[in-house]
């Protein structure tokens, strides 16, 4: 607090200051946390302690408070209830420290309809609050060389029973704790899963956790029942002591790697297992009313929603720019953008395969709430792009899948260069260097504009070649022109801030005559970010400035500021007939990423300039232009041609020309005739 006032904005901004407000939550940028009434009381007030928060606020409501059932004692009620469904304890399962005394038990009922269930004791009673939970035949594998781990007791008893040393966590499946791993320290491990998806998980979950603590681990499946286990084996399908070991024999260990398998399939099995059951905004639990176990329908906060949908969708949906959201398919690889609540309920039904279920009780999140939610807590991306960048960046979404590898002496760059006819050799190194200036972005650095030009006037395929590098980078180019810089340049900037606008990468001023001075585009050609109002009415975007700026002309007068920041690249007609075009979007189609391969291993293995940069744009100079040189002869080409086309199209230097002509044309024979200006000094008022 300053002076009286908050120092954060409260307001929906994500800025580093912005706290966001809504009914039910807060969300403090600047600190990355957020929370409730009671989490923001602590905050505010006591300094995090939320037990202080909760006292505070009850008292500051005039709660009385009330006596509620502990724990232990509601899980004795859910033991009596199960009893009372007709359920049945079949088994004790006694978990035991290292030195024999019991921790916790695990109690098994089974119903002759409805399966089996699960409750957890402790010497003391029910629960296994503030207990510290222990591996399953502690004793026994603590002095054991090697260890096989199960998915459940009945499963370990099966083993013991064959005098094997078997363990097992209590929860089942996916209830792996890493405070588990020290049994196992340089032990030889075999994990025998069921035969399910979710055993296959559990397995992978337990095999990560000690890829880097025991000796060896093989995983086993002895079952060939869908979701048997390691006892329907022995019981149903002749499993025998001998045959068990046999299998582990020809079992290989894993190799660290295989182990350590990847995030995103850690993510995937997630993803599985809570698509499970349907999206719901409310939950139904039981709580204690009046000295009644009731189910009352309890609503999740935001935050826990946002958060399921994004481990339900493997981190999805994401976010482009300010206020878009989107989803890549692993299946068919297409971006889906989600522009409403009416979008995202149906993609969220269509990509769970299950119904939602959205209640209404007091307190429940609305789908707008929801919408919103996602668009503050989703990963924000600049753009989305079908092909890489140099350097690779944080900020843009890479949607690709094929191998980004160079051809042998970049072969496949060379045979698309060769489709192309340069009217002159520094032409054709500059031609190099605009087919790999799409790929190169650093923020804050200055990239030329090109010219595209002929002194053979149209049809050499100036418009063609902008296109075609659009098709080599997976984008169509922001086409505009003067009238429009002109006359309206703000719904120019709509497109280009827009989520398709932000993934292309080419900006092209087409069919340019006469003389061109636009000081919007300039602005935008040396920018470092572009901003405009946002399409869907949702305030200003920005975005980087990224943009090849392309300008196609026929021999017109460019203003210096331009000017200065332009190559030139002079073309000839094409040597090629009519199907030129088609010939070369075939092979761009077929060798794309092997070109965008070749381009950036030219960039990735730079060639020092051996001299002073020789333009406004030192570091594209550098990191570009001297890559697709050849040689320092090919270099200096190169700027010799840039210079001399800057020239040639500068304006402002074809109307001092001019002005010194008729300056000199009025002294000398209509002013002044005895004086000759060649020699002569005249004061002009």
């Amino acid at each position: 607090v300053v002076d009286g006032r908050c120092k954060a904005a409260w307001r929906g901004g994500t800025n580093e200051h912005s706290v966001s407000v809504k009914e039910t939550e807060w969300y403090d940028f600047s600190e990355a946390k957020g929370g409730g009434i009671i989490e923001l009381c602590a905050v505010a007030k006591f300094g995090g302690d939320i037990q202080l928060a909760q006292d505070f606020l009850g008292g500051w409501m005039r709660l009385e408070p009330k006596q509620m059932l502990s724990k232990n004692l509601r899980r004795k009620t859910q033991y009596n209830k199960l009893v009372e469904e007709g359920y049945k304890e079949i088994a004790r399962y006694y978990y035991r420290d290292e030195a024999g005394v019991t921790r916790h038990v695990v109690v098994r009922l089974e119903h002759p309809e409805k399966g089996k269930s699960f409750v957890q004791e402790t010497p003391n009673g029910p629960g296994t609050k503030d207990v510290e939970l222990v591996l399953y035949n502690l004793p026994a594998i603590a002095k054991s060389t090697w260890i096989v781990i199960v998915e459940g007791e009945k499963d370990a008893d099966t083993l013991i029973k064959w005098d094997i040393p078997a363990t097992t966590n209590a929860g089942g499946s996916k209830k792996w704790q890493d405070s588990y791993n020290v049994w196992f320290k340089d032990k030889d491990v075999v994990i025998c899963r069921d035969n399910d998806d979710a055993g296959l998980g559990h397995a992978r979950i337990v095999a990560r956790s000690l890829a880097d603590i025991a000796k060896t681990i093989r995983i086993i499946c002895p079952s060939n029942l869908h979701k048997g286990d390691v006892t329907d084996w022995m019981q149903r399908e002749q499993g025998t002591r001998e045959k068990f070991f046999e299998m582990i024999k020809n079992v290989p260990a894993m190799s660290r790697e295989a182990a350590l398998w990847s995030d995103e399939e850690l993510q995937l099995l997630k993803a599985k297992e809570c698509n499970q059951t349907p999206f719901a905004n409310t939950r139904m639990v039981e709580k204690t009313i009046d000295g009644k176990d009731k189910k009352v329908e309890e609503p999740f906060p935001v935050r826990e929603l946002c958060e399921g949908i994004h481990e339900r969708f493997i981190g999805f949906p994401r976010r482009i720019g300010e206020s878009r959201l989107f989803d890549h398919d692993r299946d068919s690889g297409c971006i889906e953008y989600i522009d409403n609540k009416a979008a995202l309920f149906a993609w969220i039904g269509r990509k769970s395969k299950r119904p939602v279920h959205w209640g209404r009780c007091s307190g429940a999140v609305g789908k707008d709430e929801l919408f919103e939610g996602l668009i503050q807590s989703a990963i924000r991306y600049e753009s989305i792009s079908m092909v890489p960048d140099f350097p690779r960046r944080a900020d843009v979404y890479y949607a690709y899948r094929d191998p980004v590898r160079p051809s042998e002496n970049h072969e496949c760059f060379d045979g698309l260069m060769r489709f192309f006819n340069p009217a002159n050799e520094a032409s054709r190194i500059l031609l190099r260097a605009l087919f790999a200036a799409p790929i190169y972005y650093r923020y804050g650095v200055r990239r030329p504009c090109w010219i595209l030009d002929s002194e053979a006037g149209p049809g050499v395929g100036k418009t063609t070649i902008a296109e075609l590098l659009g098709t080599l980078y997976c984008c169509s180019p922001i086409k505009t022109s003067k009238q429009e810089l002109k006359f309206d340049h703000k719904e120019l900037l709509k497109r280009v801030v827009s989520s398709e606008g932000r993934s292309s990468r080419i900006l092209l001023v087409d069919n340019v005559t006469g003389v061109f001075d636009d000081a919007h585009f300039a602005d935008m050609v040396t920018g470092f970010g572009i901003s405009g109002k946002a399409p869907y009415g949702r305030g200003e975007e920005t975005r980087p400035n990224n943009l090849t700026y392309i300008i196609t002309t026929n021999s017109a007068n460019i203003n210096n500021d331009i000017a200065s920041r332009s190559f030139t690249v002079m073309l000839a007609k094409p040597k090629y007939d009519g199907s030129w075009t088609e010939l070369v979007m075939r092979y761009i189609e077929k060798h794309r990423y092997t070109i965008l391969g070749d381009v950036l291993d030219m960039l990735q293995n730079p060639v020092p300039l051996g001299c002073a940069p020789n333009t406004r744009m030192p570091e594209f100079e550098q990191e570009v232009l001297r890559q697709m040189c050849a040689n320092d002869v090919e270099y200096h080409t190169a700027i010799a041609g840039i210079v001399k086309q800057r020239e040639e199209a500068n304006v402002d230097e074809e109307f001092a020309r001019q002005a010194s002509e008729i300056l000199q044309y009025k002294i000398d024979e209509c002013i002044m005739p005895s004086f000759h200006s060649s020699t002569s000094y005249v004061f002009i008022r």
